[in-house]
């Protein structure tokens, strides 16, 4: 598919049942229609491993590009994808967490609400 435009991102037909996976050319955003007519972004981190940006309309082409590319660039570069998609589980929900890594908890929540 060529490079992903708003006009495009409007005029993709939703399929007859499913979803079905449009790719942008010169970025490793995707866009993820559902039967219903819902977009959503996505970005392939791996081995098909596929993350979640956001859906079309609560965020702007431009901002889901630039998403995939930092997601893209952390997995490469190694860093923990999982601190933005970290839910609180209690109040020693990050003390594993920081065992494993070194970290004290309190850094771990502070990173984790700003990437959230």
């Amino acid at each position: 598919m060529p490079r992903f435009s708003d006009l495009t991102l409007k005029n993709m037909p939703a399929p007859a049942r499913g979803q079905v996976t449009h790719w942008d050319d010169g970025s490793p955003l995707g866009v993820r229609v559902s039967q219903g007519g819902t977009k959503t972004f996505i970005v392939m981190l791996g081995s098909g491993k596929r993350h979640a940006i956001g859906r079309y309309g609560e965020v702007t082409l431009s901002q889901a590009r630039e998403a995939a590319r930092r997601l893209k660039a952390e997995k490469t570069l190694g860093r923990q994808l999982w601190l933005g998609n970290l839910r609180p589980q209690g109040g020693n929900a990050l003390k594993p967490m920081a065992r494993s890594t070194g970290h004290h908890p309190c850094l771990l929540g502070a990173i984790a609400k700003a990437f959230s």
